[in-house]
């Protein structure tokens, strides 16, 4: 009776220590943490009395910086380094901050960080998949800002990611001096004699802690900088896509040789010089008559693994004869019973498995397909490349058009013997030339991937 009574005794006191304990989890409701997030968030946003420095690195490559200011009347104002327009001319478009599950800011009028979205290539830069570069303009905040926001921290810097694509948007107060320079268009001022210098010098270099002069490539249109250098006959590299700054260009990630790394690199105006800081000095990048490492020890290698021909009549580097023969081949697409229009040609080289493999975009009407044509190859001692048609050498697409493509393939790319060049040309920048051995009038160029 006795045990009995201790356990009905026991249940009263559980069931009474339920009932009084009646605390939430948390405090307030969801909605109302979610709308003092944002509020606390425009605050930061607006609180930043000169605005913004941003970048971002979209997935479609390369680097894009930003100065912002927002204002509480949901404007915010931009300069970008996407173009020459984007770095000289301030801009104002709308911004607005909503709970979609969580604290999103929302670019919601067309302004300069839609352009790397924008799903038309001329414009964004991006292929022809609608896509652009696959960058954000709608940004989630993420937890730790979100807990630095609620307990009223100061918010110097910060990271928010893109909701559709991933992208991180990083931003860093400015100071004053800063917002006088980007509205005064002081980032194009850097941004054009940057360009300027590497169309001008070819051929770059760095020696980091040894005396091995390593490859310096800068793409200021691509955004991409590569770090290379040659032991034993083989090519090594770093690569990181970058974005200019009011200083120089900012790497989305340090490139490294021998244990060394950096991940800035400054320019010089007075002394017209491309520099980086290292182990507390100035190493300045240096200008060499010749190429450091030949094109065909790097093609293959990262920054170099295609070379990527414009759909265009004529192009630098293009000899008559290649533009004569490339617009054939197209009249008889256009000509054929599927009525195909050549569109961009991508030569793309494995060094690893000796293979080349030839990608042309047609399109039927508005719809746009890939025709692939796949080589293997040898190459000698000095570079002389012989490209022999795999099996099957076309996809079905490429099939479909293999006789019309003759011109090009069967009569010179699977004939011939050919070797590789650079090109430096002041408006394309830094292109890869195939040039026939047997037929010295053939050759044709494109951009590196």
């Amino acid at each position: 009776m006795k045990k009995h009574l201790f356990y009905i005794l026991c249940l009263m006191a559980v069931l009474a220590s339920c009932k009084k304990d009646s605390t939430r989890v948390f405090e307030e409701k969801a909605d109302v943490r979610v709308g003092k997030t944002l509020t606390a968030f425009q605050q930061a946003l607006t609180a930043a009395p000169n605005g913004w420095k941003a970048v971002l690195y979209p997935k479609g490559g390369g680097g894009y910086s930003f100065w912002m200011k927002f204002n509480n009347e949901n404007r915010v104002t931009m300069v970008s380094d996407f173009d020459d327009e984007t770095s000289t001319q301030v801009k104002s478009s709308s911004y607005r901050l909503k709970s979609l599950q969580q604290p999103v800011l929302i670019f919601d009028t067309y302004s300069y960080i839609h352009l790397l979205a924008d799903p038309t290539p001329s414009i964004s830069g991006g292929g022809n998949d609608g896509r652009g570069l696959s960058s954000d303009f709608e940004f989630m905040l993420l937890e730790g800002l979100i807990d630095s926001l609620s307990k009223g921290l100061p918010i110097d810097k910060m990271s928010l990611t893109g909701r559709f694509n991933g992208v991180v948007i990083s931003l860093t107060k400015a100071t004053a001096a800063e917002e006088t320079a980007y509205q005064n268009g002081e980032l194009f001022d850097l941004m054009l004699p940057v360009a300027q210098y590497v169309s001008t010098n070819t051929y770059l270099f760095l020696n980091i802690g040894d005396e091995k002069k390593l490859q310096v490539s800068l793409d200021p249109g691509r955004k991409n900088f590569s770090l290379g250098w040659e032991i034993g006959g083989v090519v090594y590299s770093s690569n990181s896509p970058f974005a200019f700054t009011l200083n120089g260009i900012q790497l989305q990630k340090p490139v490294e040789y021998n244990g060394k790394s950096f991940s800035e690199m400054f320019w010089d105006d007075a002394a017209q010089e491309l520099y980086i800081n290292l182990d507390g000095k100035r190493t300045v990048v240096q200008v060499s008559p010749t190429p450091i490492l030949p094109l065909h020890l790097v093609i293959g290698t990262t920054g170099f693994s295609s070379i990527l021909l414009p759909a265009a009549g004529t192009f630098p580097g293009w000899s008559t004869d290649f533009s004569t023969r490339r617009s054939a081949a197209a009249a008889s697409m256009l000509a054929g019973p599927y009525r195909l229009t050549m569109g961009r040609m991508e030569f793309e080289f494995n060094s690893s498995l000796k293979t080349m493999t030839i990608w042309l975009e047609i399109f039927q009407g508005t719809a746009g397909f890939i025709a692939t044509f796949s080589y293997t190859y040898t190459k000698t001692q000095a570079g002389e490349f012989k490209f022999t048609p795999a099996d099957p050498a076309a996809n079905g697409n490429g099939a479909l058009i293999i006789t019309d493509m003759a011109p090009l393939l069967t009569q010179r790319i699977n004939a011939d013997h050919f070797v590789l060049e650079y090109l430096n040309d002041v408006n394309e920048g830094n292109l890869g030339v195939i040039k026939s051995v047997e037929h010295s009038d053939f050759s044709l160029s494109g951009y590196f991937l």
